[in-house]
């Protein structure tokens, strides 16, 4: 992979990264529960850390760390399809359209340029993170489902007691 088509690539993460953010802060009021926020609170802040993190090698690629308002109003439309307190449908969905974005996480993080496997290993990691809590959550496995998620955040939340 040449360096302008990583940089096309990080672009990319970043905008599916603001997807991310406006999607976790419209869907966090719809659930009561205190774990069920506490949950997409963590997701919520490993999207903001991570675009915080993509930043600075947008900008040495010459990239743009503008974030566009169609990623943030899909983000928005995809939380009002969900159901208030329905979370199975939520968790369900996230599996389904995470597969093949980690799929090509995975991918980046083989092919991209040396300099920068470091970052592009980081995002599958989150990647990772994500589908693992979607397919824990829908297995009914949610005891420990946002642990991964967490421990990749500098700053974490506390669970909910």
């Amino acid at each position: 992979m040449t360096k302008s088509e990583f940089k096309e690539c990080v672009s990319a993460y970043y905008q599916t990264e603001v997807f991310g953010e406006a999607f976790n802060e419209a869907l966090i009021g719809k659930f009561s529960d205190s774990v069920h926020r506490y949950k997409i609170a963590t997701f919520l802040q490993l999207e903001t850390e991570t675009k915080a993190r993509l930043r600075p090698t947008i900008l040495e690629l010459g990239g743009s760390v503008e974030g566009e308002e169609q990623s943030r109003q899909s983000g928005r439309e995809l939380a009002e399809s969900i159901g208030a307190d329905n979370w199975q449908q939520f968790v369900s969905m996230l599996r389904d359209l995470g597969e093949p974005l980690l799929d090509r996480q995975r991918e980046i993080a083989v092919t991209a340029p040396a300099p920068y496997r470091h970052l592009a290993d980081s995002m599958r990691e989150h990647g990772e993170a994500i589908q693992k809590f979607a397919e824990m959550e829908v297995a009914g496995e949610s005891e420990n489902s946002a642990d991964d998620m967490a421990a990749l955040l500098r700053f974490p939340f506390p669970y909910p007691q």
